[in-house]
């Protein structure tokens, strides 16, 4: 390969290009990869001279990663969803061994969270290779969208940066890959062009990445059965702002984050410190010490003791010589105790309960990771299912769509309903669950499908009275092969036989 890699440009617009850098830095906290940004931090908070006495900043405790990293897993997406249609058998979309398992969409789903949570927005692209279907994650800071004031969050334009191989040139480029919608004038269209270093499309090199010239109009593949154009791709939101992003969502915990780096990277300094002292030498001069500058040039004489040593010196002038320890930190306790109270108070700004919050170590002063209750990851995930139900329900839409226009139809392209396994809860708690609802069906205030919909949240009502249906007859058909068996006179619900 001939060669460096291309540095990687910026986004088409400064506004884009600031929203970019946030996102990608909330990407690498997320995937604990983000020594860089933490020494900028410092650097820019404490000054250089402080920064390199510090030492290697903490980034064990990562407030942004941890709490993202609990209400995801197992989150929505714990046991994989159940998804129906009125259409009856879709085996080959649905079941077990159906393209949406094969595609480990739901598999996947659990890491989209993840990262959804922490940076505001994620997307997947679904695509159809070789016949089967494939679901491939898209961060956001590589993407760049333009939608209508009216509708900001659909776009009808969208760029993904990509980073791919030309193997007719032996090198690594560049590209915007560029979908577009029918718009005012502008037909639907899928081309290729290279990225220039300022973020502007260049070259439209469709002919190398598409295997033909750029689909434009009619030749546009990504359409619906009535011939509607789509955008392959699905957005994923930690908050319905209305916006077409969500870099504001969160943005105090990321900043919390950081400085949880910094405070705890001082705890560290100052441990490391205290079971020391700093002394002053005046009129003594040292037997078998080392001389040598530091990186100002300043001269530095030193030598090594451990403690409980003396070391004795000669008198170098006729001045009273006179030795000065200054004892070592006595506020470690006061220090850590801060720094924890500090990524405590990073949840609440996360939206969670503090009363849903512990620690893994019995002792509130330790450094352990924060943990979030299950009833604190159940009332979570309630909050952002109906965000994470519209979004997915777009994608098994989308995948429905692709399969279809590759033949390996015919699937249903809307109409699709989806229910998520709840966070299991204690022996207790679903015991007192089900009986609050059984009471309620008692006495009136619930009917028998409602109940079965809040046993199983997301199903329509015509799904749960299918559901109840079936077990009425499923009973009924228990009830007569006992009696044939047993040849004993049934009851029905009323005592009567």
């Amino acid at each position: 390969m001939a060669g460096r890699y291309p540095p990687r440009p910026k986004m088409p617009t400064e506004q884009d290009e600031e929203r970019s850098r946030a996102q990608q830095d909330r990407l690498k906290i997320l995937q604990d990869n983000w020594r860089d940004i933490i020494n900028d931090w410092l650097a820019e908070h404490i000054g250089s001279d402080r920064r390199h006495v510090w030492g290697i900043p903490d980034i064990s405790a990562n407030p942004l990663a941890d709490l993202s990293r609990q209400l995801s897993i197992p989150g929505l997406y714990g046991k994989a969803p159940r998804v129906q249609h009125g259409a009856g058998d879709l085996e080959a979309l649905l079941g077990q061994d159906g393209q949406l398992s094969t595609a480990g969409l739901w598999t996947k789903m659990q890491q989209v969270q993840y990262y959804t949570l922490g940076i505001g927005d994620f997307l997947i692209r679904c695509n159809v290779v070789n016949g089967r279907l494939v679901v491939r994650l898209v961060p956001p800071h590589n993407v760049y969208v333009e939608a209508t004031e009216d509708d900001p969050q659909h776009p009808y334009r969208l760029w993904e940066l990509r980073f791919l191989y030309w193997d007719s040139a032996d090198e690594y480029v560049w590209v915007w890959e560029k979908f577009e919608i029918e718009h005012d004038a502008y037909p639907a269209s899928w081309t290729v062009c290279l990225a220039n270093r300022d973020g502007s499309s260049g070259e439209d090199v469709s002919d190398r990445f598409l295997a033909g010239d750029a689909l434009v109009g009619a030749a546009y593949p990504y359409r619906g059965a009535d011939d509607i154009a789509v955008i392959p791709y699905v957005f994923y939101r930690s908050a319905d702002t209305g916006l077409v992003w969500n870099t504001n969502t969160n943005r105090g915990i990321v900043q919390g984050t950081l400085n949880t780096a910094l405070y705890w990277t001082y705890v560290g300094h100052s441990a490391r410190d205290a079971t020391g002292s700093f002394t002053i030498v005046a009129g003594l001069a040292p037997h078998g010490n080392t001389t040598k500058k530091d990186k100002d040039g300043n001269v530095v004489s030193s030598m090594v003791v451990t403690p409980g040593c003396i070391a004795y010196h000669e008198q170098t002038s006729d001045s009273q010589p006179f030795v000065q320890s200054i004892g070592s930190g006595i506020n470690l306790g006061e220090l850590t105790a801060f720094a924890d109270l500090y990524e405590m108070k990073q949840a609440v700004r996360y939206g969670l309960n503090p009363t849903d919050l512990t620690r893994q170590s019995a002792n509130p002063a330790s450094g352990a990771a924060l943990m979030v209750s299950n009833s604190g990851k159940r009332e979570f995930s309630s909050q952002a299912e109906p965000l994470y139900r519209r979004s997915d329900l777009d994608t098994v839409a989308l995948s429905a769509l692709l399969l279809n226009r590759a033949g390996l139809g015919p699937f249903p392209e809307s109409g699709y309903t989806i229910s998520y396994k709840e966070i299991a809860r204690s022996p207790t708690e679903e015991k007192d669950r089900r009986e609050e609802i059984q009471w309620q069906v008692d006495n009136g205030y619930l009917s028998p499908i409602e109940a079965y919909k809040r046993l199983n949240p997301g199903v329509s009502s015509e799904d749960a009275t299918q559901a109840l249906i079936k077990s009425r007859i499923d009973e009924y058909q228990i009830s007569q092969a006992v009696q044939q068996t047993t040849g004993a006179p049934i009851e029905d619900d009323y005592g009567e036989t």
